[in-house]
């Protein structure tokens, strides 16, 4: 009779706890709540130096190209196995070129250009840190060619979102499926965390704010709604009945 009772109360407790995870969301934005873990850099045609430390980023294919880079360090998430279920990238646009319709697409940074250096240029040049030409300055080149422009050699092809901006509004992009799956493999170490890659999809230019932008409301932002995976819920629903039996015991 109390294998049956301890049963029933394995059953209902498990299931207590899968079924009570609460969605949790985050803001990883630096200057936020003391978070200090983004990395951005742009990439610029026609000028050899680090933009590192810059206050804006410009992607373009206006007067040369303007490529970027960010990374989120993401180990601020208070767990490893998350089921990320929605997240989305946003930068703030202070100003927008020509006339139509001007998006910016997403993309993953290949693993051979993960090691990627923000460096501290405004404009500068600093030794070791991403310019147009070097990935590090005068000591690596591109995985593919400058600019990190060679789809699937640079960058992964497929893009993670595309989203149209317009001067004086935030920019959002809502990752897809491909790249939800992307940052929980980043959160948890399945992947090495390469960072994003932005590149010009329509129209003249958008500039918008980098990390290194004095308010901090307007810097880049990542926004990311996780849950613990339900095997993680298990595990914690089978400690606290083992927990529950072993006090049983003693009494």
């Amino acid at each position: 009779m109390k294998k049956l009772v301890l049963l029933t109360m394995l059953v209902a407790m498990v299931g207590l706890f899968a079924s009570s995870a609460q969605a949790d969301a985050v803001t990883l934005q630096n200057g936020l709540d003391g978070y200090t873990g983004t990395e951005d850099t742009m990439l610029l045609s026609a000028d050899g130096r680090n933009f590192g430390g810059m206050s804006y980023m410009e992607i373009k294919e206006y007067s040369g190209s303007g490529r970027g880079l960010v990374r989120f360090d993401l180990s601020d998430l208070d767990i490893t196995n998350l089921d990320i279920s929605s997240a989305t990238f946003s930068m703030y646009c202070y100003q927008k070129g020509g006339g139509g319709t001007t998006s910016t697409t997403l993309f993953e940074v290949s693993s051979a250009n993960g090691d990627w250096v923000e460096g501290t240029g405004t404009p500068g040049t600093v030794t070791g840190a991403s310019t147009w030409s070097y990935k590090h300055y005068t000591t690596g080149n591109w995985a593919g060619s400058a600019g990190c422009s060679t789809a699937g050699t640079d960058y992964v092809s497929t893009g993670l979102a595309t989203a149209s901006g317009a001067s004086g509004t935030w920019v959002t992009w809502t990752l897809s499926a491909a790249g939800l799956e992307l940052l929980e493999d980043w959160a948890d170490g399945a992947k090495t965390n390469t960072g994003f890659y932005l590149r010009h999809t329509t129209g003249n230019r958008l500039n918008y704010r980098s990390s290194e932008y004095s308010t901090v409301s307007y810097r880049p932002k990542l926004d990311i709604t996780y849950t613990p995976e339900p095997a993680t819920m298990t595990l914690l629903g089978l400690g606290g009945l083992g927990l529950l039996i072993r006090r049983k015991r003693r009494a």
